[in-house]
């Protein structure tokens, strides 16, 4: 015999923990007692309490927007890693003109990356960076 806790979905145990909202299981052969968790399933409880395999839910809208958030800043700060030579040679004033384009070019990706609304991730268009 054992006790599923219904609110964290994981065993309790008498003695230790609060019994108010548990199951008692008799089924000491149960696949939750195995200790192997299929591959993407996840313990849940069921409509009255007891425990069943879930399907992992994906990634929410809230989290689809902040993995585009951390690939814009990646983006950004690797544009950022290209031009910064540029940069200093535009500051002495020994910049070709071909490095001057190029400068120009990673600058405008800078700000259409910056532009880019992220709230349709994960289905955003990123524009392609210029050709190195």
């Amino acid at each position: 015999m054992w006790y599923w806790n219904t609110t964290d979905c994981n065993e309790a145990l008498q003695g230790i923990h609060d019994l108010t909202h548990c199951k008692k299981m008799d089924d000491d052969n149960h696949l939750f007692k195995s200790g192997v968790t299929p591959e993407g399933k996840m313990w849940g409880s069921d409509e009255d309490g007891y425990p069943v395999l879930l399907d992992i839910p994906g990634p929410s809208h809230d989290d689809y927007m902040a993995m585009a958030e951390m690939e814009r800043r990646a983006r950004v700060a690797a544009a950022t890693d290209k031009i910064s030579l540029l940069q200093t040679k535009l500051q002495l004033n020994i910049i070709t003109d071909d490095e001057k384009a190029e400068l120009l070019a990673w600058l405008k990706y800078i700000d259409d990356v910056k532009a880019i609304d992220v709230s349709p991730a994960p289905d955003i268009s990123w524009p392609e960076p210029p050709e190195d």
